[in-house]
């Protein structure tokens, strides 16, 4: 066997490299890691809403986008401090389960994210309010999606007029 062969195992590469090597076949996070650990979110969760996005260019929203955010929630009677905006991309493991718990939630509004993704055990087609256990829920296409398609932008009107003007 000449040194261009030499196989190493699992156990002696975790130990010769336990502080250098990157498992790419795990996930970024766990449940653990998830329960331990804060969930990064912009606002003060007050009113206990989630806006759930998934975004890999830009830490939670574009400039423009959180104009549309801050335009909607102006328009729904509340504020930024009044909820808990959450870029799912980083945290692509959570669940509802630890939403749920990590933020107290009521109102769960997901956008770009499948049912799926967040392993409900259900589908709820885009902007249909659901409640599910003690939380009501409302999936919405890409939040990007708000920019330019004015019904999307009215469909999801129509749903924070039920959700939280009535």
């Amino acid at each position: 066997m000449g040194i261009d062969n030499i196989e190493l195992t699992s156990s002696i590469c975790q130990s010769l490299f336990s502080d250098k090597l990157v498992d790419t076949k795990s996930p970024a996070t766990s449940d653990t890691d998830l329960k331990n650990n804060d969930i990064a979110f912009l606002g003060e969760n007050r009113k206990k809403i989630i806006f759930l996005v998934n975004n890999d260019r830009e830490k939670y929203l574009s400039s423009e986008e959180l104009k549309v955010l801050d335009n909607l929630l102006i328009a729904c009677k509340m504020k930024m401090e009044d909820i808990a905006l959450v870029n799912f991309y980083p945290f692509r493991d959570i669940n509802y389960e630890i939403l749920t718990e990590h933020f107290g939630a009521k109102y769960i509004l997901i956008f770009g994210i499948s049912c799926s993704q967040l392993f409900l055990p259900f589908n709820i087609p885009d902007y249909q309010i659901q409640k599910f256990q003690e939380q009501i829920y409302l999936f919405n296409p890409p939040f990007r999606d708000l920019l330019t398609n004015k019904n999307a932008k009215m469909e999801l009107w129509n749903c924070l007029k039920k959700m939280f003007l009535q």
